[in-house]
């Protein structure tokens, strides 16, 4: 993995977490998936990997989290 940002978003009484990224090598999601099970509290586990060929970035250069959490 190259970058990684992570959003999350309030859906049906609940907040889902969302791993967005980029990869060159591209890594399995289900190897991604496993890693986060392994090391994180289940809390902070990614429901959903999003691969990216780029994040999109605001006009300043930062990373854009309205247009990831529109996706």
């Amino acid at each position: 993995m190259d970058q990684v940002v992570v959003t999350a978003k309030h859906m049906d009484d609940s907040v889902h977490i969302f791993a967005h990224y980029t990869s060159k090598t591209g890594h399995e999601v289900n190897d991604m998936h496993q890693f986060c099970l392994d090391n994180l509290p289940a809390y902070m586990v990614p429901d959903k990997f999003i691969l990216h060929s780029q994040l999109p970035l605001t006009s300043s250069g930062n990373t854009d989290y309205r247009k990831l959490m529109d996706e």
